[in-house]
């Protein structure tokens, strides 16, 4: 859209493909033509570079006494990124005890 008070012109893009590898994206590039009153034209090219965010994981602790079950979440300081939702699984198991994640949530 173009404002002729002003002389902004807005832009709205829309990602209609998805990339299947973090930190790949996609680039468009496109013209655009400024024309002034007296016929004089101009042009540019804006190129949008979209990178893939990938997800983000935090570190978590739960402290618990001997024989006593502990409960938390992974999800609440962890960001999925645009390709949500996220899967959780175990890097490494804890040397003592077991861990069982809850598909989905963490």
């Amino acid at each position: 859209s173009y404002n002729a008070a002003t002389g902004v012109i807005g832009y709205t893009y829309r990602i209609t493909n998805t990339q299947t590898n973090s930190g790949t994206g996609v680039t468009e590039s496109l013209t655009v033509k400024v024309n002034d009153t007296i016929g004089q034209v101009n042009q540019a090219t804006l190129t949008l570079n979209v990178v893939d965010d990938a997800p983000l994981a935090g570190n978590d602790t739960i402290t618990t006494n001997a024989g006593v079950a502990a409960t938390g979440s992974l999800a609440t300081n962890d960001a999925a990124g645009a390709d949500s939702p996220a899967t959780w699984t175990i890097g490494t198991a804890p040397t003592h005890g077991t861990v069982t994640i809850t598909a989905g949530t963490g």
